[in-house]
């Protein structure tokens, strides 16, 4: 009787001992999965924040663009009220010596 308890005892450890072996490969199978996707949306999340980034960029360097051509307008504004103004000048001396 003992030499069959002590067989089945031992084929119980056995497949326990499979269980387990089975256990910590799926955990460890659940763990580099979870380091994947971990990775992999890492990735995903920096890709969306290049993009972004790239995004804001060009945004800015279009206000900037479009800044300087305002000031260039102002510029050119200002040149030819300063024209106007001097011939406004010239023909009020003008009226005014007649």
């Amino acid at each position: 009787m003992k030499k069959i308890y002590y067989a089945r005892g031992q084929t119980i450890l056995k497949s326990a001992s499979a269980k387990a072996k089975l256990m910590e490969f799926q955990a460890k199978s659940f763990v580099e999965a979870e380091e994947m996707r971990m990775k992999s949306q890492e990735c995903k999340l920096q890709q969306q924040y290049e993009n972004k980034n790239l995004q804001l960029q060009t945004h800015f360097d279009k206000k900037e663009v479009h800044l300087k051509h305002l000031e260039a307008q102002h510029k050119e504004f200002v040149r030819d009220e300063k024209r106007y103004l001097e011939k406004e000048k010239k023909s009020l001396k003008k009226s005014a010596k007649f």
